[in-house]
């Protein structure tokens, strides 16, 4: 992550298992680099998180719908790669 986006897209293209959790930014301050790649190259790679206690989840949920991300990429994002991931909660 932060500083290094640009090597972050670079491993989220190059290797299949690794994926990106927003945990520690805000969504409306997740880097414009990681939102394009979430919308243009892969949309199952990019899962939300709340930073909770630090950024609470009606924040967090709230910014993350109102992502510039659309389709397979904002569905992703919200759990569906999540649930891809780790699986659906019993």
């Amino acid at each position: 992550g932060d500083p290094w986006i640009s090597e972050t897209v670079a491993m989220l293209i190059k290797h299949p298992n690794v994926f990106a959790m927003t945990a520690g930014w805000a969504p409306k301050y997740i880097p414009e680099e990681i939102l394009r790649f979430a919308q243009r190259r892969n949309p199952r790679k990019l899962m939300w998180a709340s930073d909770y206690p630090i950024l609470p989840f009606d924040r967090t949920i709230t910014e993350g719908r109102a992502l510039p991300l659309t389709g397979d990429s904002l569905q992703g994002y919200l759990g569906a790669n999540a649930r891809a991931v780790f699986g659906s909660p019993s």
